[in-house]
């Protein structure tokens, strides 16, 4: 048996033993009844059923590699004929009705080295096809050297993807044509490396050395926004009001700074992008959380999300409140300062990677803020939430309901089951819900 296999029929063993309730919760307010499950449409294929809807990969037997309706909750299985899995540590992208994903292929005669390919899938017609060979990821089971590639984005126009030796500085961006597979661009970064590259249109924006740079095919990078004290995205800069600066502090045990605190607090204070931002094409979103002592002891922390228009330069703001911050008694902070974030027909959605976070909807005109809890159900102890960005049209988020199985001085374990879920945008409910068991089978 190989180590590829080993590694599956573990991972779906482990999955079968999740704790949780049989019947995933239906909806983030309680509204159970009105979720659509996936477990009757799970023999579904593309063919019978026209599915559009999220790109999900789960570990499988199989490719592994399915879309899930929006509107019904029904599956469709991917094919691809040309690769034997695709790459399930990290999620697919989309641009239209186009997705991306890494495909897999054993070497013959090896257990774990594989010929690796960027595979297209056309989302209307369910059927995946390698647009471009990438390599191999090592020459055989006996080299030690192993190369990776992660999908950075896509566009109408363009395929980004990252390639670098395990364990290496060093990392090489390559571009692809959708259509033809031609490599259209390459280059590396070494010496000042990008973080978080995003793609925009034919290109690329990312983080480096104190800004945000504009990224063109030969690597040349723009400065287009810089973090600094004072600078363009500076709590002050934005808001001089005293008053409304101090909507952007959360102070622990609830406290009122004063203005002097506000004042000194804000001095440093620059809005720098967690890693996990997002873009909607006109515009940069991110949110920003800075912890800091205030002049009278307290701890504190500045936390807001922050958009910028890559058009007009346009930098706005908006506090995210209390719910951001959790002060423990032993001095220690829980922020939320990495969540997920996906920007749907003009509204910013929060997706609060915590323990038991929720999920929230950022109006921007009116800059207020609406929570949806997500429902635990009966037998779980804690739920998990990650978003789910390959569905355009809507929101979906992969939800994890644990039951602790045994806690003592030395920690915790617990088993969780794994659902995908569309949000409604205007509810906040769970309108259809899809437990991963029910796309591989078991």
């Amino acid at each position: 048996m190989s180590y590829r296999l080993l590694f599956v029929v573990f991972a779906l063993v482990v999955a079968a033993c999740g704790g949780g309730s049989a019947d995933p919760p239906g909806a983030t307010n309680g509204e159970v009844d009105s979720a659509t499950t996936g477990s009757e449409s799970s023999e579904s294929t593309a063919s019978e059923v026209p599915v559009t809807g999220a790109l999900v990969s789960v570990t499988a037997i199989d490719l592994g590699f399915y879309e899930l309706d929006r509107e019904s909750g029904k599956v469709a299985p991917i094919t691809a004929a040309e690769v034997e899995f695709v790459d399930r540590t990290q999620e697919p992208v989309v641009s239209g009705s186009v997705g991306y994903t890494i495909g897999y292929s054993l070497i013959a005669g090896q257990s774990f080295s594989s010929a690796v390919s960027l595979v297209r899938v056309d989302l209307d017609g369910g059927v995946g096809t390698v647009v471009a060979e990438l390599g191999q990821n090592r020459a055989n089971d006996d080299d030690v050297d192993l190369v990776e590639w992660q999908l950075v984005g896509s566009s109408p126009t363009v395929v980004w993807l990252t390639e670098a030796m395990f364990g290496s500085g060093e990392l090489t961006f390559i571009a692809f044509d959708p259509t033809s597979g031609a490599e259209t661009a390459r280059f590396s970064v070494a010496e000042e490396p990008l973080f978080d590259p995003i793609v925009v249109g034919d290109g690329l924006v990312a983080q480096q050395s104190g800004s945000i740079v504009r990224v063109d095919e030969s690597g040349s990078t723009t400065a287009l926004l810089s973090f600094e004290s004072g600078g363009p995205t500076a709590i002050p800069t934005l808001f001089p009001s005293v008053a409304d600066q101090a909507e952007f502090i959360v102070v622990a045990g609830g406290g009122t700074p004063t203005d002097e605190a506000i004042e000194r607090a804000m001095s440093f204070q620059s809005s720098n992008p967690s890693s996990k931002w997002t873009t909607d094409s006109e515009s940069l979103w991110w949110v920003f959380s800075e912890l800091t002592t205030l002049t009278t002891g307290e701890t504190a922390a500045i936390t807001g999300v922050m958009r910028y228009n890559l058009a007009t330069d346009a930098v706005t703001a908006w506090p995210l409140g209390d719910f951001a911050e959790e002060f423990g008694d032993d001095n220690t902070v829980s922020s939320m300062s990495q969540p997920d974030l996906m920007v749907r027909n003009g509204t910013l959605w929060i997706v609060d990677i915590r323990d038991d976070g929720s999920i929230y909807r950022l109006d921007p005109e009116s800059g207020s803020i609406d929570a949806y809890p997500m429902v635990a159900g009966d037998s779980v102890d804690f739920v998990r939430l990650e978003a789910v960005t390959t569905d355009p049209e809507a929101v979906w988020v992969k939800t994890t309901r644990f039951m602790i199985t045994s806690e003592d001085a030395s920690g915790t374990t617990s088993v969780g089951e794994v659902y995908f879920e569309r949000v409604d945008e205007e509810s906040g409910t769970v309108t259809v819900s899809v437990p991963a068991l029910d796309l591989n089978g078991l």
